[in-house]
């Protein structure tokens, strides 16, 4: 089946327990257009513009398999619900899904975008619940942000970079984009965890991430990531908030109430800023932080560089090469060189105990203090 403009198999219509294969079309949609699809699968449909799946519409409980388009390859636009999709690609971006979509515990998964990003997909909207798992892209392995984009509850894992790029698992590079991560994990990713970069424009993209955890397998790659090292020194920025990270964090970032612990780098510092970024007046920024238990075999375990502001933060047993240490531009109410007396409590959280030094030693009015620390344990009392 073929249509000339949209909507190859199916058009504006409604389709229960069915099966859409080997459509196409030549605009969008070659599977479906504007079209709500249950229990159903749209499987080896292909567009030769944009969404060789499903363009538009609504997908419950539906599997969008093998579609391919020039963008877009499984879905543009939409919603889907508890659907699969999979083993889908473009040749520009968003191999799974694209424009505005809004994601409700689907499965994305063996995607593949090309050299505009989004192997999983791009998203201008709402992400919820979703697993995403071996997706290939040079930017934005897993996502790859547009607009302004909320994403809670989800799993990035195994996304990757196409030959001998490691990608980033999400990725926000054009500028103005606003994009959240909430509640959700990224892990055993190739490359970097969540990275902001540059596309050109007077202003720079940024993302925020609250209660997340985030760790880098690679022992050459990077957790969180800000800025073009190589040619772009615009400063961008990630917030992130009430996170476990486990791999290196570099750039402009600003980290509030996070822990910083397991680090095992070849390459990096736990924490480090390049000079580039900071000659534009951006450090890495560490409020009520714990930087505690890190490795690197390239610098300071802890902080390299002294490009790093601290404050209210524990710094201890950080192991680097030898002659290194760690340096900060900055360091207020801080307990660096002071034994903190750390426990690991019953989530695997390092915290002081009850005769830490620590205990009285932060601002209790300073940098966005929550009223528990990440264990839930009250920060102040009588």
């Amino acid at each position: 089946c073929a249509a000339y403009g949209g909507g190859g198999g199916l058009y504006q219509t409604t389709a229960y327990d069915s099966v859409v294969s080997n459509c196409y079309a030549r605009s969008y949609g070659g599977g479906a257009n504007t079209a709500t699809i249950s229990n159903s699968t749209i499987v080896l449909c292909r567009a030769a513009s944009e969404c060789g799946g499903l363009n538009g519409g609504t997908a419950y409980d539906s599997t969008i398999d093998g579609c391919t388009a020039g963008s877009s390859g499984g879905m543009r636009g939409g919603t889907a619900y508890r659907t699969k999709i999979q083993n889908c690609s473009a040749t520009n971006y968003g191999g799974g899904f694209e424009n505005s979509s809004t994601l409700v515990d689907c499965v994305v998964s063996n995607c593949t975008a090309g050299s505009r990003g989004g192997g999983g997909g791009t998203s201008a909207n709402r992400i919820t619940g979703t697993l995403f798992i071996d997706n290939c892209s040079n930017t934005g392995s897993g996502l790859m942000f547009g607009g302004s984009s909320i994403v809670s509850n989800c799993t990035f894992v195994g996304n990757r970079g196409l030959g001998a790029n490691l990608g980033q698992a999400i990725c926000s590079r054009t500028p103005t984009t606003t994009g959240m991560v909430v509640d959700s994990v990224i892990t055993n990713n190739a490359g970097v965890g969540v990275r902001v970069t540059d596309a050109g424009g007077t202003n720079g993209a940024s993302i925020v991430v609250r209660r997340c955890t985030i760790n880098c397998t690679n022992e050459t790659s990077l957790a969180v990531s800000v800025g073009k090292y190589e040619d772009d020194t615009r400063p961008q920025g990630i917030k992130l908030y009430d996170s476990f990270v486990s791999g290196p964090i570099r750039g402009s970032v600003d980290c509030y109430n996070c822990i910083i612990s397991g680090v095992y780098s070849k390459s990096y510092s736990a924490v480090s800023c390049d000079a580039a970024v900071s000659s534009q007046g951006k450090y890495l920024n560490l409020y009520n932080c714990n930087l505690v238990n890190n490795v690197s075999l390239a610098s300071a375990g802890g902080c390299a560089g002294g490009l790093v502001n601290a404050y209210n933060t524990i710094v201890w047993q950080n192991e680097g090469v030898a002659g290194a240490s760690d340096s900060f531009a900055t360091a207020v109410n801080c307990c660096i060189d002071v034994n903190p007396q750390l426990i690991t409590g019953r989530l695997g959280l390092p915290y002081p105990t009850a005769n830490s030094p620590c205990r009285t030693g932060g601002k209790v009015d300073a940098y966005e203090l929550t009223e528990k620390d990440l264990a839930g344990q009250p920060r102040t009392s009588n």
